[in-house]
C-alpha cells in the first residue's frame, strides 16, 4: 500500500514518510504533492488506508471575506443581503446542470442577463411558441432566481448558472388561467425542467 501511495506523489517516497512520522511527538501534517493528472479524491481515499495516516483530505482555499458580485445595482439588492446570499455564494453558484423553468408573463431572453442561457419555452397563454414578455414580472422574477452575476451588468441573482425554461401563463395585465398555468407546469416537467418558479397568486 505504500507503494501504491507513493506511485501518487511527486515529491515524497514511502520511506521518508514514515521517518517523519515516526519521528514526531505528535500527529503532524504532511503537505503532498500529486503527480500531474491523478485525481485529489481518489489520491485521499488510498492515502487515508495507510496505517500512519488518521486523516487525507486536499488543501482547501478558505476566504475571510464575503463574496460580493460587480452587477451595479447588487448593493440596491436587499432581498439578497437578508438571505444572506453573499455567504452561501462563497460556497455554491448554482450549475449549468439544472434548468429552472419560469412559468410568468415570459422573459425578455435576449436580455443581457438570459442571453444564451434559455432552453426552448412556450407562450400558453397565446398559445405560441414566443414566451417574451409583455409585462416585465416574469423578467423581473428570473433576475432575482437567475440573472446571470458577476458579469458588471444589471442585477445579481441568487443562482449564478443554470438554464432559465420561459414559460408564459399570464398575459400582459399579469393575468392567466388555470389552463394556461396547468399546461405550462405539463410543459415543464416534460422537458427537463429541475425546478418550477411560479410568483403569482
Amino acid at each position: 500500500l505504500l507503494d501504491t501511495a507513493a506511485g501518487l506523489l511527486s515529491n515524497l517516497d514511502p520511506a521518508r514518510l514514515v521517518r517523519l512520522q515516526e519521528g514526531l511527538p505528535l500527529p503532524s501534517q504532511v503537505k503532498l504533492t500529486l503527480r500531474e493528472g491523478l485525481d485529489v479524491e481518489e489520491a485521499c481515499s488510498l492515502l487515508s488506508r495507510l496505517p500512519m495516516v488518521e486523516a487525507a483530505q486536499p488543501n482547501f482555499v478558505y476566504r475571510a471575506q464575503d463574496t460580493s458580485p460587480d452587477d451595479p445595482r447588487y448593493g440596491q439588492q436587499w432581498n439578497l443581503r437578508r438571505v444572506r446570499a453573499n455567504e452561501a455564494w462563497d460556497s455554491e453558484r448554482g450549475s449549468d446542470a439544472y434548468t429552472l423553468a419560469v412559468i410568468d408573463t415570459g422573459l425578455d431572453y435576449d436580455g443581457v442577463e438570459f442571453a444564451s442561457r434559455c432552453v426552448a419555452g412556450y407562450d400558453f397563454y397565446n398559445n405560441d411558441p414566443d414566451p417574451l414578455d409583455d409585462d416585465g414580472h416574469g423578467t423581473g422574477v428570473a433576475s432575482v432566481a437567475a440573472a446571470a452575476t458577476d458579469n458588471a451588468a444589471l442585477v445579481a441573482g441568487m443562482a449564478w448558472f443554470g438554464k432559465i425554461m420561459p414559460l408564459k401563463a399570464l398575459n400582459s395585465q399579469g393575468e392567466g388561467t388555470t389552463d394556461s398555468v396547468s399546461q405550462s407546469v405539463y410543459y415543464a416537467a416534460g422537458h427537463g425542467a429541475d425546478v418550477i418558479n411560479m410568483s403569482f397568486t
